[in-house]
């Protein structure tokens, strides 16, 4: 359904709301790189950090090369880079 997505708009990304820590915003090819799409059976996906840490992204089988730093949204969806650059920090 994702990949549907994509044919009929510009961007698609996927949103991962962590409670009241904050969201971590997933291009289509970081989401891709987590999921497999040939798969029949049901995956999880999520996102955990510690304090002061950035954004560890876990799947069923595997996880994410690099991690997500907090409050990258604001860059990856409108192209504006963050005013705080120890915003990972918080």
């Amino acid at each position: 359904m994702i990949l549907e997505m994509k044919h009929d708009l510009a961007e698609v990304f996927v949103i991962l709301v962590c409670n009241d820590d904050g969201a971590v915003v997933l291009t289509l090819e970081e989401f891709q790189q987590m999921v497999k799409s040939e798969s029949h059976f049901g995956q999880w996906i999520s996102a955990a950090r510690n304090r002061r840490e950035t954004y560890q992204i876990n799947c069923s089988d595997r996880k994410l090369e690099f991690k997500i730093v907090k409050d990258d949204f604001s860059e990856k969806i409108f192209g504006l880079k963050s005013r705080n650059p120890d915003s990972a920090d918080e």
